[in-house]
């Protein structure tokens, strides 16, 4: 870990959530929010049978609710030249299995 980042700002689709960050090198992923945002904004995850999710966010300052659909993130580390052929479907699904909000922060 590189250090912590406090009281940093974060708007997704209008609520904003002020957060303590850790930040790390060389990672899969531009941001990766955990249990604490999860209690912070009541969120909730929502998967239906098509493989298709959504979650829902509540703003701790008004109230309001919101859905947010999700979309399969694209894995950049998957490169057949990365891994042995053996072991790159494991890696896949494990660490590109994961969701992302449809939102640019």
């Amino acid at each position: 870990m590189l250090g912590i980042v406090e009281n940093v700002h974060l708007k997704i689709s209008g609520m904003e959530f002020k957060l303590q960050i850790h930040v790390v090198g060389d990672t899969p992923f531009d941001l990766l929010l955990g249990h604490p945002f999860f209690s912070l904004s009541s969120c909730v995850t929502h998967d239906q049978m098509s493989g298709d999710q959504s979650i829902s966010l509540t703003d701790p300052n008004t109230g309001i609710q919101m859905l947010l659909p999700t979309r399969k993130r694209e894995c950049p580390l998957h490169e057949p030249w990365f891994l042995k052929e053996e072991d790159a479907e494991q890696f896949h699904h494990h660490r590109c299995g994961a969701y992302m909000i449809q939102e640019d922060f």
